[in-house]
């Protein structure tokens, strides 16, 4: 047994919580990822990890939508909302009705997961609508993600938990080159999307 394990085995509590934290604003595949590895194994459970994750999205969701709120009454909003009023109105009439699509996505890109809910909060989108996408864009996002952890984790099975556990380092590359590469295949067909919108 690794420390690594040995920790989550001993300090479960713990180890719950700085996976909720990951989730809700720092990196949430990368940290759901490694997490799905760790239950796929049995040292984490599925019932309390699934839903725990799926929370710590949501709010961190909802905690960016405010955020957006929030920034249009501070005085460095107003300048940016003056400054940039044409790509504000073109946000408006292109990007916040396909916005639906967009964070199918969006979902899954570091950072844009993020920018979007603010994004949504600095145009007003009312929070009724915010919540019907969101609530269900992270049942996609915590399914496919949960699929990928499976996957990820019987290949750590195949391969001999000790042996990767050793080397875990290869782990977070690999997580890290599938986020980066996912990214990056996401990211141009959010831009497709969107020049297609604007031609």
């Amino acid at each position: 047994m690794t420390s690594l394990e040995a920790f989550i085995e001993n300090y479960q509590f713990i180890s719950y919580l700085i996976i909720f934290i990951g989730v809700l604003c720092i990196e949430a595949d990368l940290f759901f990822l490694t997490a799905a590895i760790f239950a796929e194994q049995g040292y984490l459970s599925w019932i309390i990890l699934m839903p725990m994750s799926y929370i710590a999205i949501t709010l961190g969701d909802i905690g960016f939508y405010y955020i957006g709120i929030y920034s249009k009454k501070i005085k460095l909003g107003i300048w940016v909302t003056k400054k940039f009023s044409r790509l504000h109105n073109w946000m408006d009439n292109n990007f916040m009705p396909s916005y639906y699509k967009v964070i199918y996505f969006g979902k899954f890109v570091s950072g844009i997961s993020r920018f979007l809910p603010f994004l949504a909060g600095l145009h007003k989108m009312p929070i009724k609508k915010f919540l019907k996408i969101h609530l269900t864009t992270s049942v996609f996002w915590l399914l496919t993600v949960t699929a990928i952890g499976l996957f990820l984790g019987n290949i750590v099975t195949l391969i001999g938990p000790k042996e990767i556990f050793r080397r875990i380092w290869i782990v977070f590359l690999t997580i890290g080159a599938i986020i980066f590469v996912s990214d990056y295949i996401l990211k141009k067909k959010l831009s497709k999307k969107l020049e297609k919108k604007t031609a």
